[in-house]
């Protein structure tokens, strides 16, 4: 049996055994295993198995835009330095720009704050304004799923159809700004990656997190290069915290990602 027949009926029996799509609460059968972080995040594709995650058709599709957006940005820092590299910029450049109409016109910034950011950037670098709303609805969504994933990777259960994730993403600006919480990796465990073998990707993602004893809602943050970070808080039933939070974030409940 040729290793791709292999690996579909792997998948086959894997989803059989599956409660269903994990993004939407089960509500519609998983037909496919959807990788998170997707493999267009790593170098040339080369991403080590794990954090293979059941989900249905809608969602997969729903999130196929997302996904190349987040494979731009985490391309930020550092610079590619290999033709290979430079090539798959260029590659997740036009599929943005066909697929994300606008949103590289959009990070040009507008004329004030690309006048203002030029004087704080070293000489040969160039900014990107990720505060506009094409960036930032992608953005989002890339974190929630992140953190739909993350708690049923750490929990073993996906977030019920009462659940929810509160969750926001964090250019490297707002790292270097301050305005990102360093309190959060006080709070969790040593960050872990993705390895097989000696092979393993810390430089170009970690994640850790945090969760309650019964399981019942986490906190789980993930690292993309030099280039962004996401944190998500995840809850499976009302809570507090989440219909009245501290700080505005969109709540993003199951099924949402299959809009896009």
């Amino acid at each position: 049996m040729g290793e791709a027949k292999r690996r579909r009926r792997s998948n086959a029996e894997r989803l059989a055994t599956e409660p269903g799509c994990i993004y939407c609460a089960g509500r519609k059968p998983a037909t496919t295993l959807d990788h998170m972080p997707p493999r267009a995040i790593f170098s040339a594709k080369h991403r080590p198995k794990g954090l293979e995650f059941p989900c249905c058709e809608a969602c997969n599709a729903g999130t196929k835009t997302t996904d190349q957006v987040a494979a731009l940005i985490s391309r930020i820092l550092p610079d590619a330095s290999t033709e290979e590299g430079l090539a798959e910029v260029r590659k997740y450049l036009q599929g943005v720009a066909n697929n994300a109409p606008g949103l590289l016109e959009e990070m040009s910034g507008p004329p004030a704050w690309r006048n203002a950011a030029a004087g704080r950037v070293p000489a040969g670098m160039h900014p990107l304004y990720c505060a506009g709303p094409l960036v930032s609805h992608h953005m989002e969504a890339f974190a929630a799923k992140f953190g739909f994933a993350m708690h049923f990777e750490v929990t073993g259960q996906p977030i019920g159809p009462n659940g929810a994730v509160a969750a926001r993403w964090y250019s490297n600006a707002d790292v270097l700004e301050g305005k990102f919480p360093m309190e959060a990796w006080g709070v969790m465990g040593d960050p872990a990656t993705l390895e097989q073998g000696t092979f393993q990707v810390a430089e170009q993602f970690e994640y850790a997190w945090a969760v309650g004893e019964d399981g019942s809602f986490g906190m789980f943050l993930g690292t993309f290069r030099q280039s962004f970070a996401v944190l998500a808080f995840t809850t499976t039933g009302p809570r507090e915290i989440f219909e009245k939070p501290l700080v505005l974030l969109r709540l993003w409940r199951p099924g949402d990602l299959a809009g896009g």
